[in-house]
């Protein structure tokens, strides 16, 4: 019955959204830095790490966030720091300063998704939180696997350069 509910299935898609937003950023970004903007391994590792710092931060960060702020406002201001984030990457060109100062913004503008929409999962299903969870995740999971893939096969076709725009067809595809 989970796999008829149309909201379960949107938060379900969201997360596949998400996930492979963050998979790409996790999978690609050195080689995006390396190979299409030229920067030096150490720099894109860093800013690789900048991401990673982002995320964790934010996400320590959001239970006192959530307690004065809803979650909905929290979710699309998160929105918006990823396209942000996106944007200032896009704009980076071969400033390692620049690219790491927008990997870190999009971390912490991610670092909400999973997190708030896990929770209205189980806010809707309290009785059966884990096997929403169990339905929503392996969606989740899939979507990551899938949009990797895509990407892998872009970036063959068309080079590693395009990252930034793969991240926000994601981004613009959640928001839809």
């Amino acid at each position: 019955g989970l796999l008829r509910d149309g909201g379960l299935l949107l938060i379900a898609a969201t997360l596949a959204l998400q996930s492979g937003l963050e998979g790409v950023v996790h999978n690609w970004t050195t080689t995006y830095l390396e190979s299409g903007r030229g920067l030096g391994a150490s720099q894109a590792l860093f800013a690789l790490s900048a991401f990673v710092v982002g995320i964790v931060v934010a996400r320590l960060a959001l239970a006192q966030v959530l307690r004065r702020v809803a979650g909905d406002r929290v979710l699309f201001v998160s929105m918006e720091l990823s396209a942000f984030g996106i944007v200032m990457i896009l704009a980076a060109g071969s400033s390692a300063g620049l690219a790491t100062f927008g990997f870190a913004v999009l971390g912490v503008g991610l670092a909400a998704g999973f997190p708030l929409l896990l929770g209205y999962v189980a806010d809707l299903y309290p009785a059966i939180s884990g096997t929403a969870f169990s339905v929503v995740l392996v969606i989740a999971l899939l979507g990551n696997m899938g949009i990797n893939y895509f990407v892998g096969v872009l970036s063959d076709v068309l080079g590693p350069g395009n990252l930034p725009l793969y991240l926000g067809a994601c981004l613009v595809l959640q928001w839809v």
